[in-house]
């Protein structure tokens, strides 16, 4: 399984626009190739940047497959004029995301259940974070980072 993470940065007065435009591009994503899943993610302290986590079978699925398909370009055409900068993307390998009975299945309020396999409370700050040596903490929908060295909250 690969991890795609999009670090999506949005205009602070286009934001509610943003996840409308979001969720009208969902289907050229979910009919992808290789899509095994996906979240998009709202930092709390930096709420006008969005993490998208997107799970794929193989790096192959994601570029050159998707990234080279009509369906990307529509995706794109949906959401890019709410980037205040250029988004950065990066992939994690990994596994697949184990959950407890404690965790499986929750919902955050204000949040859209996702599949039992990606409801896992630290996946969504998890992978966006381990690149920077940071240790997450958050709630379902947003994102908090906690120093990994200090363990002070930023």
């Amino acid at each position: 399984m690969i991890y795609e993470i999009a670090v999506l940065p949005v205009y602070e007065d286009k934001i509610r626009e943003f996840r409308q435009a979001f969720q009208s591009v969902v289907p050229p994503l979910t009919r992808a190739k290789g899509y095994r899943g996906h979240v998009l993610a709202r930092g709390i302290e930096t709420p006008k940047v969005f993490n998208l986590i997107v799970l794929w079978r193989s790096l192959e699925d994601h570029t050159p497959a998707f990234e080279a398909s009509e369906d990307h370009e529509e995706f794109m055409r949906g959401i890019q004029a709410y980037f205040s900068e250029e988004p950065t993307v990066y992939h994690l390998e990994g596994g697949a995301l184990a959950a407890n009975e404690h965790d499986k299945g929750e919902v955050a309020e204000n949040t859209e259940r996702v599949p039992d396999n990606l409801c896992v409370s630290g996946l969504i700050s998890l992978c966006a974070h381990i690149a920077a040596g940071i240790r997450p903490t958050f709630e379902f929908s947003r994102i908090s980072r906690v120093n990994s060295i200090a363990g002070e909250a930023h």
